[in-house]
């Protein structure tokens, strides 16, 4: 009975040590999972309007690395838009 006991106490400390390690991995701060989540569920044609208004907002914000990085996810997001749609308006 003692060693049935000590088991299942092992076991339950080994199984709850690794759900908080889990849990530690998923979790995100506020603003970065936030918006991971949001990236994730918007539709191409959202995604382009939040480009296009990122990089309207110009060297005032970002880095010119970051802005070249935001026009390269915008052509590619209009690529991406042009072959489902068919469509060569979006094709830049």
């Amino acid at each position: 009975m003692k060693r049935t006991t000590v088991i299942f106490a092992a076991l339950f400390a080994v199984s709850v040590s690794s759900i908080s390690i889990a849990s530690a991995a998923m979790t995100m701060d506020a603003k970065d999972g936030m918006r991971g989540c949001t990236m994730q569920s918007e539709s191409i044609q959202q995604k382009i309007v939040r480009l296009e208004k990122e990089i309207n907002k110009g060297s005032s914000k970002y880095s010119s690395k970051e802005l070249a990085g935001m026009k390269a996810n915008l052509a590619d997001a209009n690529a991406t838009l042009g072959s489902i749609t068919d469509d060569t308006q979006y094709q830049r």
